[in-house]
């Protein structure tokens, strides 16, 4: 048996430890790093709302039980996004305030009960409001997604309307706002913009609530080309103010235009504070006397003055009963519309063929011309203008069916 020599140690080789052995878990990782986000209800969750509303669109957060989908719009207070809402089992539009105004709790306040008080109302010329709340510093507005064409746009796509389909928007938007007022809420922004035309021919008045965070200069609320007089000068607005700004709406749709356009903001107030009659005759010949009359009596300076929503609904009816309440004249409205969309389509994707025969039968009439020019020796080729053929003429602009007087 081998004996070990005696003084002689046996050598021990040390091991290294592995990384991190003897440290505290976590030590010298960034926080939280290696855990999984964290799982709620619905599944993992991205980390925080509010901080990705502040850089950038909210997609695939669950706000309010509503699944953000799309950006679908953002003004300057507020984004708009396409949701699902989960409990509902529907496609909803949720509102939420961006972080600067969020950061007012005033306006935040007025923000969430001016939206509670437009959720009790029932009525089919004003936006459906499901929810509001708040998550965190997260202010949200749950509402119904509409389908439809804003009054601005189709004045910009199609010019002025006729005599009435303006007054059949202005008294859907009335009954709308009407109802509003009934519950002491007044809207502070009434322009086209804010009238949304659906399909079945029914307007909508949207953006309640949040009306009165667009402000201008002097802490005024609105939109100068559609602000009432006592509104432009002391930032004061009242359900009158509302009709006031409908009365400017129904002067744009009758001429195209509001009537101060091409104005400095501070040029405008003091159009409206000036308080001259408008005429919008005089931008729309023709135009009947009752209806610029209706016009003129919205708009008039005093507000005492001023009739109620429910009172122009009134004298609406009071041109054309039933007449007035028809919606088929929208309804086709927004058809042509799909109509031209689709149109549009066709010919886009028809385009190139039509070029390739346009130019073959340019070559061969470019060639028959140069045949006859050989044959006929050079004769002289008439300069009488062409007449238009048989069954065909110019069009004409069909005159305004002019409603009774109230």
């Amino acid at each position: 048996m081998a004996r070990r020599r005696p003084g002689r140690r046996r050598s021990r080789r040390k091991i290294a430890p592995p990384p991190g052995a003897g440290k505290p878990p976590g030590a010298g990782k960034p926080p939280g790093a290696g855990k999984p986000p964290a799982a709620g209800p619905r599944g993992p969750q991205p980390p925080d709302a509010a901080e990705a509303l502040r850089t950038g669109p909210l997609l695939g957060q669950v706000v309010g039980r509503c699944r953000i989908e799309a950006l679908i719009g953002q003004g300057r207070t507020a984004r708009v996004y396409r949701a699902h809402h989960e409990a509902l089992g529907t496609t909803v539009a949720i509102k939420i305030l961006l972080p600067r105004a969020a950061a007012n709790p005033e306006l935040v306040e007025k923000f969430q009960s001016e939206a509670r008080a437009i959720a009790k109302i029932d009525n089919e010329n004003v936006l459906k409001i499901y929810d509001v709340g708040s998550e965190g510093k997260l202010h949200y507005l749950v509402m119904e997604l509409l389908d439809g064409d804003e009054v601005l746009d189709i004045l910009k796509r199609d010019g002025r309307l006729d005599v009435l389909d303006a007054l059949r928007v202005t008294r859907q938007a009335a009954n709308g706002l009407a109802a509003a007022h009934a519950q002491g809420i007044v809207h502070r922004d009434v322009k086209p913009q804010n009238l949304v035309l659906l399909e079945d021919g029914t307007v909508k008045v949207v953006d309640f609530g949040l009306a009165g965070v667009a402000q201008v200069s002097g802490g005024r609320v609105g939109t100068p080309h559609f602000m009432a007089p006592e509104t432009c000068e002391s930032g004061e607005a009242t359900t009158k103010s509302d009709v006031y700004s409908l009365g400017i709406t129904l002067f744009h749709m009758l001429t195209g235009g509001p009537p101060y356009a091409g104005q400095d903001v501070s040029s405008i107030l003091k159009s409206h504070v000036r308080g001259e009659p408008l005429r919008p005759e005089a931008k729309r010949p023709g135009l009947p006397r009752d209806v610029a009359d209706l016009v003129r009596k919205l708009t008039v300076a005093d507000p005492a003055s001023r009739p109620t929503a429910q009172q122009v609904v009134d004298a609406i009816d009071g041109f054309g009963g039933e007449a007035m309440q028809e919606k088929a004249t929208l309804r086709r409205r927004r058809h042509r519309r799909r109509a031209q969309v689709a149109a549009g389509h066709t010919s886009s994707s028809s385009g190139p063929l039509l070029l390739a025969v346009f130019l073959v039968v340019g070559v061969i009439v470019a060639i028959i011309a140069f045949g006859s020019s050989g044959n006929d020796g050079g004769t002289e080729r008439s300069s009488t203008p062409s007449t238009p053929a048989a069954g065909t003429s110019r069009p004409s602009v069909p005159a305004q069916p002019t409603p009774p007087g109230p």
